[in-house]
This record gives structure tokens, C-alpha cells and sequence, in this order.
């Protein structure tokens, strides 16, 4: 069944020729783009008031975990997921934990941080009418931060970020879906519609760099994971030799082949020996991901209820 949507109507020579909603869709994707990108504020809106404060206090040297309490607790939406995560053994050896506080001192200011982006991940992740799409971009997500982990585990770069270069890379793309679905830019079936569909995610596979970068920056994250967001398809544009496009590219590869895009020999993609693993090392981490993914998925799917 088709979902074109009738926009408007144009005469030519007597003859009416109707415009579907995907042929102004990549037009008015792109105005929301320019609106967004200039927009800081709006951008920086875009997460819970609470989640950012909760932010800025990770980003500190030690962890006042009462003060970051004192931000989550009234917000049940962000701190019942937080506690379930890190009650969940994923971050860390399980045991139980009841509060904000406990949570924030076994998982420390990175984690607590990593965490709580898995949650405003999935909360931005319910784009009504667009579910099904929103949570495959949800689950490729963490697939990403877990690749990105465990690729520079497997190098001997471990950072404080590498995780959320993964998590976040494309966080562009759910930010524009969810701003196109509720600015009636996008009609309800449209991504499922074979003619229309690939048009407009086309659409918003080019601008999603752009929004993905300046929402980092809004967010206050390290400038590696705005640059990884950035250029993580142009990933010899920017600082050349930088690695954080070099690695969030190398977990596209893997996130889309354990979420929905199967490659027949993943570990042969060039992207892996350009960020210097063999072959076997990319077979290593794939199977490493594709036994970590059920459980995070899980873990944040639960702590969302």
C-alpha cells in the first residue's frame, strides 16, 4: 500500500501535477537542519533539564554523587533507569543497589555518565508513529558503543570516551527523526513506503553528521565525540590522524551488520586496517559484541518500563 501523502498542487499548461510529501521532505529536512545547527539552545533543550545537569557534575574531577543525586532524584524517568542499569552487573560486579548515590559510587563519573545516555538515548528513542524505526536506531546504538569499547580495548586506546564515540555517533539521525515526525514533515508509513522511504532517509543519512556534531557540543560532551559524529563518513575530513571518525566508522560496520545489515565478511572491511586491526582482531570484537549486545539491550530496555 502506498503512503505518499499529497502536499500540494501545481499547474502546468492546464494540467495539475500533485507533489508528495517525500519530494518536499529532503527540502524542509534540510531547513530543519540549518534551524537546529544554529540554534544551541534548542539543541541543548533536547535533553531532560535534569539529565544535563547530572552532565556537567560527571564532568567534574571527583564524584559528588550527592549532589548528582540531589538532580536525578526527582526525576524518576532518568533515575529509576539509572539505578536498574547499574544494578544490572553491566558497568560493573552486580550487587544491589537502591539510589542515585549507590548507583553513581559503583559505577563512578564515566560510567554514570555512559549510562545515562543509554537512558536519554531510549527515551528519545519514542518517536510516536516512527516505534519500530526509532528502536532499530536505538539498538545500533549501543551496538556502536560497545564495538567502539571493544576496538579500542583490542588497540590499547582506552579513553574516557570511547563509548559514547560509539553511542553517539549517529545520535543525528534519531534527533532529526524526531523533530521531522513532530513537525508533520514526515507522514505516518512514509519510511516504509519503497519509493518514498529511501528518499527521505536519504535525506536524513546527509544531514544527520551535521545535526549529530552541534548536538554534542550542545551537550557539553569531549570533542571527540562531536568530531566522530561529524566526520564518521568523511572520516578523512577534519584533524587528519584522529581517530575518533576512524573509529566510530569502524563500528558502523559492525553495528549494521549485527542490527539488521549482515555482511558476508565483515572483518575484510577497510576500516579495520586502517585503524590497525587484522582481521582476526575485527572477528574477535564483532563475536565480542554480538554476545555483550542481548544483555545491554535487555538491561536498557527494562530499565525504560
Amino acid at each position: 500500500m502506498s503512503t505518499r501523502v499529497e502536499t500540494g498542487r501545481t499547474s502546468l499548461g492546464g494540467s495539475t501535477t500533485t507533489i508528495s510529501a517525500a519530494q518536499t521532505a529532503p527540502i524542509r529536512i534540510h531547513h530543519l537542519t540549518e534551524i537546529l545547527c544554529a540554534d544551541t539552545p534548542a539543541l541543548r533543550r533536547s535533553l531532560p533539564e535534569a539529565a544535563e545537569r547530572a552532565l556537567g557534575l560527571t564532568a567534574g574531577r571527583t564524584a559528588d554523587a550527592a549532589a548528582i543525586e540531589a538532580v536525578l532524584t526527582p526525576d524518576p524517568a532518568l533515575a529509576g533507569p539509572l539505578i536498574s542499569l547499574a544494578a544490572s552487573g553491566l558497568f560493573s560486579p552486580r550487587e544491589t543497589i537502591t539510589s542515585v548515590r549507590e548507583a553513581v559510587m559503583s559505577l563512578g563519573l564515566e560510567a554514570t555518565r555512559d549510562a545515562l545516555l543509554i537512558v536519554t538515548n531510549g527515551i528519545a528513542a519514542s518517536v510516536p508513529g516512527f516505534e519500530t524505526h526509532a528502536e532499530t536506531l536505538r539498538r545500533r546504538a549501543l551496538a556502536a558503543g560497545i564495538a567502539a569499547r571493544f576496538i579500542a580495548k583490542a588497540l590499547r586506546i582506552e579513553s574516557d570516551h570511547d563509548f559514547l564515540v560509539g553511542l553517539l555517533h549517529d545520535v543525528g539521525e534519531l534527533v532529526l527523526l524526531q523533530r521531522s515526525a513532530e513537525k508533520g514533515i514526515l507522514p505516518f508509513g512514509i519510511l516504509e513506503d519503497p519509493k518514498d522511504g529511501p528518499v527521505v532517509l536519504d535525506a536524513i543519512d546527509v544531514a544527520h553528521t551535521r545535526v549529530g556534531a552541534a548536538l554534542c557540543r550542545a551537550w557539553g560532551l569531549p570533542p571527540a565525540v562531536a568530531e566522530a559524529a561529524e566526520f564518521h563518513h568523511d572520516r578523512r575530513a577534519g584533524r587528519r590522524g584522529r581517530l575518533p571518525s576512524q573509529l566510530a566508522a569502524a563500528t558502523d560496520v559492525i553495528a549494521l551488520h549485527l542490527t539488521g545489515s549482515p555482511c558476508p565478511d565483515p572483518t575484510r572491511q577497510p576500516i579495520f586496517s586502517e585503524v590497525g586491526l587484522s582481521a582476526e582482531a575485527a572477528a574477535t570484537v564483532i563475536a565480542e559484541v554480538e554476545a555483550t549486545l542481548p544483555a545491554l539491550a535487555a538491561a536498557a530496555t527494562a530499565a525504560r518500563r
